[in-house]
């Protein structure tokens, strides 16, 4: 299966019913690194939130690209 999302892709996540997503929901960050999970036949995105530093695990449909891409020199 095709991956949604890129390495350093800058995205939003948008929604989750996920608890330990609930404080990043509209909040941008970058894809850090990503795995396929064949149990599901989903990829699942670790993204690099800016604004706490933080990295969560995100399921595709949590995401939205913004269509930039993160450079290291502008963090």
């Amino acid at each position: 299966m095709k991956k949604k999302f890129e390495y350093n892709e800058i995205v939003e996540i948008v929604n989750s019913s996920n608890p330990k997503l609930k404080e990043a929901i509209n909040k941008k960050g970058y894809i850090a690194g990503d795995a396929f999970d064949e149990n599901t036949g989903k990829w699942i995105y670790a993204v690099f939130i800016f604004d706490n530093e933080i990295v969560y695990s995100c399921d595709e449909d949590n995401l939205k690209s913004t269509g930039e891409y993160f450079q290291e020199d502008e963090y």
